[in-house]
C-alpha cells in the first residue's frame, strides 16, 4: 500500500504515479532539449519529460525546472478569440489576475493555420518542491490546479461566450 504522507523528491514519475492512484488520464512526453550554441557538445541538456493531462477543453502539462526545485502546471484553453478583441481580453486578464491569487492568466496572439490572428489563453501555477512533497501534497497541488484552471476559464467563457465553439459542435 502506498503511504500518501511520506515526503520524497518530486519527479515526473511520481506525478504519473499520482495520476494512476486517482485514475486520471495522462501522457508522459519527452521534450526536445532547448537549442543553444553548444548543441554539438557533450554538455548539451538532455531531453526532459513532462506530464500532460487535463480536463475538458483544457490541456495541462506539468514540468519541473532544471534543478527540480519548482513544479509548474501550464494550462491551454481550447477557446480562441479574434485578435481585434485583444484590448478587451487584456483588460479581463489584468482584472482576473488582480482579483485572484492563482492561477496566473495570460494570452498570446498567434496566426492560425489560415493566417488569421487569434488570441489563445493560458494559465499557470507553480510550487516550490525542492524539499520534496508527499503524494497527498502533490495530489492537492495537481487537483487544485485543475480546479482553478477550470474555474478561471469558466469565467473567461462567461465574459467571451463567442470563444466557446465546442457546445455548437457537440449539439450538431
Amino acid at each position: 500500500m502506498t503511504d500518501l504522507h511520506v515526503v520524497e523528491p518530486v519527479t515526473i514519475d511520481r506525478l504519473a504515479q499520482l495520476c494512476e492512484l486517482i485514475d486520471a488520464d495522462y501522457a508522459l512526453i519527452e521534450t526536445a532539449p532547448e537549442a543553444n550554441e553548444d548543441a554539438a557538445s557533450d554538455n548539451s541538456p538532455a531531453a526532459r519529460r513532462v506530464l500532460q493531462t487535463g480536463v475538458p477543453h483544457i490541456a495541462v502539462h506539468c514540468d519541473l525546472d532544471a534543478e527540480g526545485d519548482v513544479l509548474s502546471a501550464f494550462a491551454s484553453w481550447e477557446g480562441t478569440l479574434p485578435a481585434h478583441l485583444e484590448h478587451d481580453v487584456a483588460a479581463a486578464v489584468a482584472e482576473l489576475n488582480w482579483a485572484s491569487v492563482a492561477p496566473t492568466l495570460s494570452y498570446l496572439v498567434e496566426e492560425d493555420a489560415k493566417g488569421n490572428e487569434e488570441i489563445h489563453l493560458g494559465a499557470n501555477r507553480a510550487m516550490a518542491v525542492g524539499e520534496g512533497l508527499s503524494l497527498a501534497q502533490l495530489g492537492h497541488f495537481l487537483l487544485s490546479s485543475l480546479s482553478s484552471f477550470a474555474e478561471i476559464f469558466d469565467i473567461v467563457a462567461q465574459r467571451f461566450p463567442q470563444a466557446v465553439t465546442w457546445d455548437k459542435k457537440e449539439q450538431a
